[in-house]
């Protein structure tokens, strides 16, 4: 949920980070620098889905464990 977090509000440059290591890096001579997810809109996108299924976690586990006898 953290992470998603950081990257959702892109603390410090977090997004456009990524964004940025995914078009310089290429992995074994792979150029993913046209990939949509070399674009910092995405991964902020990605970062609220991660944030949302944390958020989804923490609360389901609490339901659970509150209806244990």
């Amino acid at each position: 949920m953290a992470l998603g977090l950081v990257l959702a509000f892109d603390v410090r440059g977090s997004a456009r980070a990524y964004a940025s290591l995914v078009k310089d890096f290429k992995p074994m001579g792979v150029d993913y620098s046209k990939s949509f997810f070399a674009n910092p809109k995405i991964i902020r996108f990605f970062g609220g889905m991660f944030a949302a299924v944390g958020v989804w976690f923490v609360v389901g586990s609490t339901i659970f464990a509150s209806s244990i006898p």
